[in-house]
């Protein structure tokens, strides 16, 4: 059993958002438990103003996601937006599916405490969504164009090993160190889609599990 979906709802900020997503959800587990082995994952749904969590809201969908270990799922809802039940109906399927692939990835071999580890396993789960859902955030994952995307890797491989590195600046942009939103995880895309080009027997499903080491850059 992949758990059971659980509503932080004292405010009750999430009641007439609750058979949608219900709805979407049943549809959602189902596909992902055709690539995943899914189980004992509880998914737990929130208005993101209601709770201090790193599962923030993308702004372009009212929808965001956190999954800190192997065991729960974090969704957070902007119950505000004005186009939140059609978000439901489209944009929860890639950020499940890619928060599930990372549950999934927790139980072996981890998320990953090093830059790099952590780019690998974004870039996994990045493929994954796309694959389950055909639903592709070219402003996520393709935000940067080549010349960007190899000045800032460049960048990225004097921090590979770094275990102190700055999530928070490589995944979601610094001002300050001139990276931009969501360099790292155009990065990652990047590692892992060179890699399935050259492997196209693989998946990023058939890859949940491996070592982050497979990505490394050839150059």
């Amino acid at each position: 059993m992949i758990g059971k979906t659980h509503y932080l709802n004292s405010s009750e900020k999430l009641s007439s958002f609750i058979d949608p997503i219900e709805k979407e959800v049943k549809k959602i587990i189902k596909r992902v438990e055709k690539e995943l082995p899914l189980s004992n994952i509880d998914i737990v749904f929130f208005d993101y103003q209601d709770i201090n969590s790193w599962a923030g809201v993308d702004k372009n969908t009212g929808i965001g996601g956190f999954t800190g270990s192997a065991n729960v799922v974090q969704i957070s809802l902007d119950t505000g937006f004005k186009t939140l039940n059609e978000s439901i109906e489209i944009e929860l399927f890639p950020t499940l599916a890619h928060e599930l692939h990372h549950a999934v990835r927790w139980k072996n071999p981890g998320y990953g405490n090093t830059l790099f580890e952590a780019l690998a396993t974004e870039g996994l789960a990045a493929h994954f969504e796309e694959n389950v859902s055909g639903i592709r955030k070219d402003y996520w994952y393709r935000k940067l164009d080549e010349k960007e995307l190899r000045k800032h890797l460049s960048r990225a491989k004097a921090e590979f090993n770094n275990k102190e590195y700055s999530h928070s600046d490589w995944f979601f942009g610094s001002k300050e160190k001139r990276i931009p939103s969501h360099t790292g995880y155009s990065i990652g895309y990047y590692l892992v889609n060179e890699y399935l080009s050259n492997n196209p027997k693989q998946t990023s499903a058939t890859l949940v599990n491996s070592p982050s080491s497979l990505f490394l850059p050839k150059k």
